[in-house]
Formats: structure tokens, sequence, C-alpha cells
């Protein structure tokens, strides 16, 4: 039994850490025609479900931005959202045994989903600053399965 979820869990990190931008992708990546999203509700609705189905329950944003101690954190704080041609970039904060972040990062051509990576990054305040971080650790970051 035990052996059968380890294969489960490294089959489902391969087929997730396969979907992830490749390290040529990014080098193209333009941080400069990137703009900020004013809310979540505005990343395409296919993506929406993409990641509800990715996440099987409703990825949502806590819009109590503030917890009340170290050990009350909510589940998800949207740092930031934007868009870059085909490149939708989610950056949040994650409450949960410890708070950390998250940076969803989607390709989205003609309206599908083509690749999408969930990356356990620093929490970062501008878009240049975590494009900059994400160019310069791409080979090491992994790719994580949990939302």
């Amino acid at each position: 039994m035990k052996a059968a979820f380890l294969l489960c869990f490294f089959l489902s990190k391969t087929i997730l850490s396969s979907q992830c931008i490749s390290q040529d992708r990014w080098k193209e990546f333009d941080e400069k025609s990137f703009h900020y999203l004013k809310s979540y509700h505005q990343v395409p609705k296919k993506i929406n479900t993409y990641i509800n189905k990715l996440s099987n329950y409703e990825f949502k944003f806590d819009k109590n931005r503030k917890s009340k101690n170290r050990f009350d954190v909510p589940k998800r704080i949207l740092a930031f959202a934007g868009k870059s041609n085909d490149t939708f970039i989610v950056h949040y904060e994650h409450g949960g045994r410890a708070s950390h972040t998250h940076t969803l990062v989607i390709l989205y051509e003609n309206g599908i989903v083509t690749s999408f990576c969930n990356y356990n990054t620093p929490n970062f305040k501008s878009i240049e600053s975590l494009i900059e971080y994400i160019k310069n650790n791409i080979s090491s970051l992994e790719a994580l399965k949990d939302l």
C-alpha cells in the first residue's frame, strides 16, 4: 500500500513538473509588457475552472488581508495577479502550517491552458523582482502539487 502511494505521489509530481514552463520560455518573457490585474476575478474563467479542478475545491482568496496573530493566517491572500501576452501570473501568500508564498504561472493560448506551474517562491512586491528570481533560479525551482 505504501509503495502504491509513493508511486502515485512521484507520478503526480512528474506529470505536474512536465507541464511547467521551460527555461527558454522564461528567457523570452517580457516583464515590461506585464500589466497588473485589479483582482483575481479578471483572470479568464477557463483558467479559474482549470485551477479549481486541480485543487478539488473552489480556489479563492480571503478578503481580510490581516491576520490576528501568527497562528491565524488566512488561507490565501492575493499579492498580485497579472498578464503578459499569453502568460498569466498569480502571486499569493498562503496560510496552513506556516505562512509562505506561491506563484502560479499559466500559459493560456487560444482559450486553452497549455501549461501550468505552481512554484513556492519568496514573497515579492513587484513582477520585476519575481521574474528576475524565477529566471535566475528556474533550474532549481520545484513544481508543487498542492495549491
